[in-house]
């Protein structure tokens, strides 16, 4: 068993303080001990379209465009909104979703003012840590929140895709080309050359993406092995704190880096979606269940694991 992080801890207000320095897992194998892990939960209701893990918490999207969310709740992300939404993005400790009428509302922490989105219409929202950015019906970027490593910059020209991350932000063009910026302590702002299908942000220290061929490619960090990706081809890839998990053509999902709560050790099913939380990761089943794991240790004590 690994001692949770500082994240875990303390109030989002002290990690202000810390900008962007996390302290790191105590455990050195990373290895989740199987004779204490719960089955992975499935969610009862058959009727989810999407699913997004955060920070420790974790939101949903139902075919009626309804929004639920379910976990830490101290800072009021897992609180949504009562409307109908058409996308939904758990963040580090505020979320975000895009309303039927394709206006952002988001809810939770908002020192850095991450939840207090501009007006406009948009069509796709990643929620960070301490920032969040929006696409709009054209193709333009608009980032608003803290800009303290440059995480928001000052994005031009049109995108086709944006991924938030803890302190810096990666982004496709139309083109396939992938632009990041901000916070670059471990190269994850710093990505290679390439034509891409999809980019992941992660939470914090290494960022993910998926080439027009397939392969994965990650770079940053890798310490626990997070940026090592396996052999495989993938339709679609999700960067979490300390692992990565890839969901594969014929709906497996594989998961590589840091298993101290068994957030790397998938169930066996087939998957149309994957997202990788801090310490949990969830994936959409092909029958509209919602299924998480990750669930072994005292991080998932906040019930992000258990979806309705």
């Amino acid at each position: 068993m690994w001692t949770l992080p500082v994240r875990s801890l303390l109030l989002p207000t002290l990690l202000a303080l810390l900008s962007c320095d996390r302290t790191e897992p105590d455990s050195g194998e990373g290895e989740v001990d199987t004779s204490e892990t719960p089955e992975s939960p499935l969610s009862s209701e058959s009727h989810w379209v999407a699913v997004d893990a955060g920070g420790e918490h974790t939101c949903g999207l139902d075919e009626d465009g309804h929004v639920a969310c379910w976990g830490r709740d101290d800072q009021g992300q897992a609180d949504a909104p009562q409307g109908v939404f058409v996308r939904v993005s758990a963040g580090a400790y505020h979320s975000c979703a895009i309303r039927d009428d394709r206006t952002v509302a988001c809810w939770g922490w908002d020192a850095f003012g991450q939840a207090s989105p501009p007006a406009g219409r948009f069509v796709a929202v990643h929620a960070g840590g301490h920032h969040t950015c929006a696409l709009d019906e054209a193709g333009g970027m608009t980032c608003w929140g803290s800009d303290e490593t440059g995480q928001i910059g000052e994005p031009t020209g049109t995108w086709s895709q944006v991924s938030a991350a803890f302190c810096h932000t990666c982004a496709l063009r139309p083109d396939a080309t992938l632009e990041c910026w901000g916070w670059n302590e471990y190269g994850q702002a710093r990505p290679p050359e390439g034509s891409w299908l999809q980019v992941s942000g992660g939470s914090y220290d290494h960022t993910c993406g998926v080439l027009l061929d397939g392969r994965a490619t990650c770079w940053g960090w890798d310490l626990y092995g997070q940026s090592s990706p396996p052999s495989e081809t993938f339709t679609e890839i999700s960067a979490g704190w300390r692992h990565t998990c890839g969901l594969m053509g014929n709906g497996i999902v594989r998961c590589w880096g840091w298993n101290g709560d068994g957030q790397s050790t998938p169930p066996e099913s087939t998957y149309t979606h994957v997202s990788s939380g801090d310490h949990h990761t969830c994936g959409l089943r092909p029958d509209g269940r919602i299924q998480c794991w990750g669930c072994a240790g005292e991080a998932a004590s906040y019930g992000q694991c258990t979806p309705p």
